[in-house]
């Protein structure tokens, strides 16, 4: 006859080693989920430089329909005749520069906006993901320690046998504790 002891010894051990394949697998995701993690990051990293790359562009463009608009409104007014440094061709050239030059911090401020936005969200990314992580470490060690009670109160539901010497207690017996 097999002593019970060892029985609830070995069903112990074959429910760490389930945990150990366990723990293996997660492990297998949480490396997979890092390296996704790593690769959001970089392409996140990448969409903000090019919002703020875009947003210069952008902005230059803006400049430049600017520049040519006051340079169409200087023309007219001259070929009018009217002295662009007094009055009302002055208002209008200072006016229209005023606007040229809101448009374009608005192209920039924009476009800030934008890459500050998408690194945000890379950094929520990031919160999530660190958040899984400690959820799988929290599920782990919730599983060792339910394996360590199953087989302890599997070793304990079994009784001694009185004198016959098959189950004499080992090392640590002690731990068990008398039967239930």
């Amino acid at each position: 006859m097999c002593n019970p002891t060892a029985l609830g010894w070995a069903a112990f051990a074959v429910g760490v080693a389930g945990i150990a394949a366990q723990d293996r697998a997660q492990a297998r995701a949480r490396r997979a989920a890092a390296q996704q993690q790593a690769r959001n990051e970089e392409l996140a990293r990448r969409a903000a430089k090019d919002a703020q790359a875009r947003g210069i562009i952008e902005e230059s463009r803006s400049r430049q329909g600017s520049s040519y608009r006051l340079a169409q409104i200087r023309a007219r007014l001259s070929a009018q005749g009217l002295d662009l440094g007094e009055g009302g061709a002055f208002d209008l050239l200072t006016g229209e520069a005023s606007v040229a030059e809101e448009e374009a911090l608005t192209i920039r401020t924009n476009a800030r906006r934008e890459a500050l936005a998408i690194r945000q969200a890379a950094a929520a990314g990031s919160t999530e993901w660190r958040m899984m992580d400690a959820r799988f470490s929290a599920a782990r060690i919730s599983s060792l320690s339910e394996a360590a009670s199953l087989g302890i109160d599997f070793a304990r539901s079994y009784p001694r046998a009185p004198s016959t010497g098959l189950n004499t207690p080992g090392p640590g017996a002690d731990l068990i504790g008398p039967p239930a």
